[in-house]
């Protein structure tokens, strides 16, 4: 081979050499910039953003509007609507319908939540302790989340003298208490109902008499009262009894009551009766009712039943003026009792 030829042979081998180098390195370069492209592309698992949902009464079924939040941020106060209703106080956001848990504006928010407005009702609650007056004697207005119930401690607890303070009524008949696991929906009137703590010991003396005069007396409830002994001229006295026919004695000188009650005195008679001839009258006559009369002991009050007569009733006595009531109706009246007459014109 001639000198020329192995020189254009070398250039040439030289030439394509270079030629293969520069195409390698443009292959790398496209390669490097494709894998570049991809991560770049890549999504990052942490970033993205979280829908917050405002619900204004817990009944909505759809939010009243929604705000987005980038995942892992504070939603911060300036984002979060502060809304109006007529009638109600609003009370702040709750993350759950039973409004128990609040929601805090600082609070980091890395999901889509709901969040439910609290509204304050400015309900009137009024008290009344005595249900004869018309003018509440104590009243405060309670403010209240909507939704929620009263608790005893937010409702006034009154106290009166000598009596048991057994609750608040929604009527002034005591048919229906007040509950307190009830949801305030509107005003309310409660009316004071009251136990007393007392109650009335009668007693029934056959005539006898009682030191101090006073056949009736209030004694305390639940406490035990000392009976006193009453005295009958020709009399023994033999107990206290808790039935006319005297079948229940009382025990003891003294009895616990937890209602109204009336006792009955027994007699031994440790005398002879001196009733006389003269009848007197124990039970007079009515224009109605028929009256009687019957022979005394003059020693010790007791009735001779074998002397009892019968004393006719008195009729009514009517005047002779006439009354008009409206101009139409005519009436006579009796001047003994109450009884009227119609008279027609």
């Amino acid at each position: 081979m001639s000198k020329a030829r192995k020189i254009f042979l070398l250039i040439f081998i030289v030439c394509l050499l270079s030629f293969i180098m520069i195409i390698a390195a443009g292959c790398n370069k496209n390669t490097d910039d494709n894998t570049s492209d991809q991560q770049q592309e890549t999504p990052d698992v942490e970033t993205g953003t979280c829908v917050v949902s405002f619900y204004f009464l817990p009944t909505d079924i759809t939010p009243t509007f929604t705000r987005k939040v980038d995942k892992g941020t504070k939603i911060g106060a300036t984002k979060i609507p502060n809304p109006t209703r007529d009638g109600y106080e609003f009370g702040g956001w709750y993350k759950d319908k039973s409004l128990q848990n609040a929601f805090n504006s600082n609070s980091v928010i890395s999901q889509d939540i709901s969040l439910y407005a609290a509204w304050i009702a400015p309900y009137r609650i009024e008290f009344y302790l005595d249900i004869y007056t018309d003018e509440p004697e104590h009243d405060r207005t309670i403010r209240i989340y909507s939704n929620q119930t009263l608790t005893e401690s937010q409702i006034y607890t009154p106290a009166k003298d000598k009596y048991d303070f057994d609750g608040w009524y929604l009527d002034k008949e005591y048919q229906t208490k007040y509950v307190f696991s009830a949801k305030v929906t509107q005003n309310l009137n409660l009316y004071a109902r009251w136990i007393s703590q007392y109650t009335t010991l009668s007693f029934e003396t056959f005539s006898g008499k009682l030191s101090d005069a006073i056949a009736s007396r209030q004694v305390k409830i639940g406490e035990a009262t000392t009976l006193p002994t009453p005295t009958r001229s020709g009399c023994e006295f033999n107990g206290w009894y808790l039935d006319e026919n005297l079948t229940q004695a009382v025990e003891g000188n003294t009895i616990t009551l937890t209602e109204e009650t009336t006792l009955y005195a027994k007699w031994t008679i440790n005398h002879s009766h001196s009733f006389g001839s003269e009848a007197t009258t124990i039970k007079y006559p009515s224009c109605t009712e028929e009256g009687k009369s019957a022979c005394i002991c003059s020693i010790c009050g007791e009735i001779d039943e074998s002397t009892i007569t019968t004393i006719q009733a008195l009729g009514h006595n009517w005047n002779e003026n006439h009354y008009v009531d409206g101009g139409s109706y005519h009436y006579i009246a009796c001047t003994r009792c109450s009884a009227q007459k119609d008279i027609h014109s």
